[in-house]
């Protein structure tokens, strides 16, 4: 019976490990599936700091969103319906850049709009509202799947972090764990009804 024992506590301690890894803050969810029709999502989640200084048209990055440099991404929302805070106008595009050095690699992405008016990203307050749609067909091959750091700004008028972002589909860390989780409990199963049948045996 320890033989079955030990599988099945470990299995409890991989989950509660998953659900740790699943409480990051992701602010926006960018799916891919349709990559003609890639849907930036907010979450509601809050802001991971206050930001007042930063303006829309620095909008925000996207900090390495490619895996690879593309070339002179620009491209439009359609519709465009995802807000900062304070923003008067929504996000209009987005282009690749470098949040950090001007002279690249350029694999980060800004979403931009225009207007002088202040983002006003707050801890207390919800980071970013609503989504937007965009094409990124043409660049799909250098998107990088999976979790990265956001930022307020962009190079020239750069703001601190206000969370993740998140580009799905991609299976999350609990799922996979749990996939692992469930295949070891039926190990662990299978051998321990071996060893009980070769014991009545």
């Amino acid at each position: 019976m320890r033989r079955f024992v030990r599988p099945v506590a470990l299995v409890g301690s991989l989950l509660l490990a998953g659900s740790a890894i699943s409480q990051a803050e992701v602010i926006l969810r960018i799916d891919i599936s349709d990559p003609s029709a890639v849907v930036f999502t907010a979450t509601g989640a809050f802001a991971q700091n206050d930001d007042e200084d930063t303006d829309l048209t620095a909008g925000v990055t996207l900090i390495d969103f490619f895996s690879s440099e593309p070339d002179n991404v620009q491209a439009y929302f359609d519709p465009a319906d995802l807000w900062s805070p304070e923003g008067r106008f929504a996000y209009e595009g987005v282009l690749n850049t470098s949040f950090s050095a001007l002279l690249g690699p350029y694999t980060d992405l800004n979403l931009f709009g225009s207007g002088y008016s202040t983002q006003g990203f707050s801890t207390s307050q919800a980071a970013l509202t609503g989504s937007a749609v965009l094409d990124l067909s043409e660049w799909i091959a250098h998107i990088r799947l999976g979790s990265g750091d956001l930022y307020a700004g962009d190079f020239s008028n750069s703001g601190p972090i206000i969370g993740q972002y998140e580009v799905i589909p991609e299976p999350t860390a609990l799922s996979l764990i749990g996939a692992g989780a469930g295949a070891a409990f039926l190990l662990a199963a299978r051998r321990w009804r071996i060893g009980r049948f070769r014991r009545a045996s």
